[in-house]
């Protein structure tokens, strides 16, 4: 059975002031996701900063939901000079 296309990608950024240590991640789902999963998707986030840069302070963030349309979902095998 094919599994629906992802419809939603979640775009989390974390970074220091000056955007020299910056950890940035993405995650999809069929259903845009509700305000819960996006605030532990950041929670997770900001740990995974403080992993990567243990000395560094978090001060700029980031986190976008974006709707990907059907022309948003070309096939990897797919270029976009193919895709026009």
């Amino acid at each position: 059975m094919l599994q629906p296309e992802p419809r939603y990608e979640v775009y989390i950024y974390v970074c220091d002031e000056g955007g020299d240590a910056c950890f940035k991640t993405n995650h999809r789902f069929d259903e845009r996701p509700g305000i819960e999963t996006v605030r532990e998707l950041f929670e997770e986030a900001k740990r995974d900063f403080s992993t990567l840069y243990p000395t560094t302070e978090a001060v700029d963030f980031s986190v976008e939901v974006e709707y990907l349309r059907p022309r948003d979902l070309l096939p990897a095998s797919q270029s976009v000079e193919s895709a026009s």
